[in-house]
């Protein structure tokens, strides 16, 4: 059995979401394609521990697939650095649905059974792996579309709902020239918080209040009848909401001596009008960086991001989830 699940790019709610503020995430049309007809290759750690949790006091133990992930490796698609677009969440995804629908046809034939059933297991194995994290990267590859992910308390399940952005809103992706290691990240983030709680406070509100903002909309917009007028003013409004949260990220990376967002991106920002805006996806440090605005990013902006080696990356968003394949 053949199964594919996609990439993805943190929209909104970076850091922020690890205390509980809600997150945008949309999965993209960059996918990682397991087959269990065919014994793995290499198997990554988040899957050995989603196997480890499914085979369980089971007499019938499944096996590690093959999966093909370079498409999510560099911008070009060939094997090379990870781009930072989920890579091990869409691995683990994958490889379990094309496992459990290999050996159960209820599974096989029901895609919302298997992402149901696959989405628990997957975000615990990849905790488990990661040594902990938000997870919203399992969800997008599991669910697909642009979803507003929060979790209630730490360590539980991720609620997920539907979400859309503004239609006027220009969304671009461009692949920084070095990678960055989450994990790393999050361990300072945990540890400011430790050692200077009160400016960890002052910071995280300011993100979170741009968190919630973004979300605010975006769900508002996902509503049979939205709320909110989808034009370009809505589209500005969710922008100011990035650039609250932007704000924070660079002090945030000033006191904590976390490089979340990296001096090129902050230069290249700096060149933007004022309606436009250049932040990290995610926890920043290299990987992706996105650009939004009203229009597409100019030629002189482009210029001078190919000028820094930055590529950018054709990417749809809202991709399908976790879909089996039928050749």
């Amino acid at each position: 059995m053949k199964a594919q699940a996609g990439g993805k790019l943190v929209i909104s709610g970076a850091y922020s979401v690890l205390r509980g503020a809600p997150a945008l995430v949309a999965a993209v049309d960059r996918y990682v394609i397991a087959d269990s007809n065919r014994p793995a290759e290499y198997q990554s750690q988040e899957v050995i521990e989603a196997l480890k949790i499914v085979n369980y006091g089971k007499n019938m133990a499944l096996t590690a697939p093959y999966y093909d992930a370079h498409a999510l490796r560099d911008a070009k698609g060939h094997d090379g650095r990870k781009l930072g677009l989920g890579s091990s969440a869409a691995i683990v995804v994958a490889s379990l649905g094309a496992c459990l629908a290999g050996q159960d046809e209820e599974l096989a034939s029901n895609a919302i059974s298997l992402r149901e059933r696959v989405y628990p297991v997957a975000l615990k194995a990849h905790r488990i792996a990661q040594g902990g994290g938000s997870g919203i990267d399992v969800a997008a590859a599991t669910f697909g579309g642009l979803i507003r992910a929060q979790r209630p308390h730490e360590g539980g399940l991720l609620e997920v709902i539907s979400a859309q952005l503004p239609s006027a809103l220009h969304v671009e992706a461009w692949a920084m020239p070095n990678s960055a290691i989450t994990s790393e990240f999050v361990a300072r983030f945990n540890l400011f918080e430790k050692e200077s709680p009160d400016s960890f406070l002052s910071l995280l509100k300011h993100a979170r209040s741009g968190a919630i903002q973004a979300a605010h909309i975006a769900t508002s917009l996902a509503e049979p009848l939205p709320t909110l007028h989808n034009n370009s003013k809505c589209a500005l409004e969710f922008i100011s909401a990035l650039r609250t949260q932007y704000e924070a990220f660079c002090e945030l990376g000033n006191q904590a001596m976390i490089p979340i967002v990296l001096p090129v991106v902050q230069e290249l920002n700096r060149r933007l009008p004022s309606q436009c805006l250049f932040m990290p996806s995610g926890a920043g440090g290299g990987d992706i960086t996105l650009y939004f605005g009203i229009s597409p990013s100019s030629e002189e902006f482009r210029k001078s991001a190919l000028a820094h080696d930055l590529e950018l990356v054709p990417l749809q968003l809202a991709a399908p989830g976790l879909t089996l394949l039928t050749a």
